[in-house]
This record gives structure tokens, sequence and C-alpha cells, in this order.
């Protein structure tokens, strides 16, 4: 199990975009909820929307991938002008493979980027494709997330990150 992400930045609008296309990225799958906005929320930050926007500028394809199901991704995907495949059940690999094969793009020109180790950044190790570790927008998520994967993460963190301290 790939625990390590590729890279690890602070917040999305962090993320070099220079340095996702020098890996070969040509496709960028974004977690929705405390990646790209604040968990069950619409309200993405003007930081983000930029980046996002100048990705697409740069000849990036952006997408929404969550495990959500509600309403609230496809009114993320709207406001940012990007596709939503929602129900993704990360971090399995099937639905993300599927996708990948319907998109007709190869495992290797994509990039997830996630807050969680244990599904976005898991599901990218399981699949050999790269990924970005982002912190989460807020301490606000759902009760399953604070007590399963978040517990894991301080767990494992010092093995995964030496020297580290978990921000």
């Amino acid at each position: 199990m790939k625990l390590r992400p590729t890279f690890r930045y602070a917040r999305v609008a962090d993320i070099p975009l220079e340095q996702l296309k020098t890996s070969g990225v040509r496709l960028v799958l974004l977690d929705l909820d405390n990646t790209v906005a604040p968990w069950h929320s619409a309200e993405v930050p003007p930081s983000v929307a930029a980046w996002v926007e100048n990705a697409k500028s740069d000849g990036l394809a952006v997408a929404l991938l969550t495990n959500s199901r509600g309403k609230t991704a496809d009114a993320v995907g709207q406001a940012l002008a990007v596709p939503v495949f929602k129900d993704a059940k990360k971090p399995f690999r099937r639905t993300a493979k599927a996708l990948l094969k319907h998109l007709d793009v190869s495992v290797e020109s994509v990039c997830f980027v996630g807050d969680q180790l244990f599904t976005d950044i898991r599901l990218a190790g399981a699949l050999g494709a790269q990924s970005v570790l982002v912190d989460p927008l807020s301490s606000r998520e759902w009760w399953c997330t604070r007590l399963f994967n978040r517990t894991r993460e301080r767990l494992i963190w010092r093995f995964v990150f030496p020297g580290e301290k978990k921000r």
C-alpha cells in the first residue's frame, strides 16, 4: 500500500502547474471535500478557483473525483466549469480505472490531488499515478473521516514523512 504522495503542498493553489506539466500530467483529478472546498460546502476559495482556471488555460484537463453523491459536488463542478465524477468509492480502484479508460487517459498522465492519505493518495498509489497531498481546508469533516482516516494518519505520519510533524 503506497501512502507517500509524489508531491506535498499546503493548498491546491500552491501546486506549481509547471511541475505537473514537466512530470507528464495531462489530467488533474481533484478531491472535493476539504481539498477544493470545505466539507459539505460549495464555496470554493478564490485561490482554488484561480488555480483551476490557470490549469485549464495551461492545457491541463481538470475534473472532480469525489466519494460524495450529493448536489454540492455538482454545484462546485458547475462553478469551476469542470466535469464531476461522484461516488468514486476511493480508495478502491474500480471506478477510477473505468473513468480513466472512458476518458482514454493513461494512468501515468494523471495526478490525484486530495487531503487524505487513506483515500486519495492510497488510490493514486494503487493505480501507479502521481499524487499531491494537501492540508485539509477545514477541521470540520465527516465523523468517519475524523475517526478512521485522521486517526490512522496520525499513527503512521512519522513513517510516511520521517522527521516531519503533521500540519
